[in-house]
């Protein structure tokens, strides 16, 4: 054999390597572009969960509000209709003093002026403030004198007296 066939065999040999390296350089950047794709494909899908996450984290918030601030305000209506009632009857019983007013006025205009208190009964220390001032009331004292016999407040005699109706 020749010398020939041996640099013939190397060249062969040469130019299988070199085909063989120049593969792999072609390939190898696909590859590494492919697992850099394939990387960031990863990273946004983890972040499109977090971000499906939130979103339905701030639903159930929201959700949560919603029925919070609904309780609220059927406590607040009924809260306001409560008022309503207290602000009707709180009218009905100032008509009714006003006309009360307007019937003692009349009467007393009408009548002969006379002693402006009359003489109390006796009033026993057994009696209850309570039953004192309706036994006052029952005897015709109006709520300026049986505040004064009892040394009682114009209001807690009205107290009382509006209790007892």
């Amino acid at each position: 054999m020749d010398y020939t066939y041996f640099v013939f065999t190397f060249f062969v040999f040469t130019l299988v390597v070199t085909a063989i390296f120049i593969a792999k350089k072609i390939k190898s950047p696909k590859d590494k572009n492919a697992a850099a794709v394939s990387e960031k494909e990863k990273k946004l899908f983890k972040l499109y969960q977090s971000l499906e996450d939130m979103i339905a984290g701030t639903m159930e918030f929201m959700e949560e509000s919603k029925d919070e601030i609904t309780q609220n305000q059927d406590k607040i209506a009924k809260m306001l209709e409560k008022a309503e009632n207290i602000l009707m009857q709180a009218k009905n019983e100032a008509e009714t003093i006003n006309v009360a007013k307007e019937d003692v006025t009349k009467a007393h205009l009408q009548q002969e002026p006379k002693n402006e208190f009359k003489k109390p009964i006796l009033i026993s220390n057994n009696l209850g403030r309570r039953d004192q001032v309706l036994l006052l009331k029952k005897e015709g004292q109006n709520v300026k004198q049986i505040s004064k016999v009892l040394g009682m407040s114009q209001g807690e005699v009205k107290l009382i007296i509006g209790l007892d109706k």
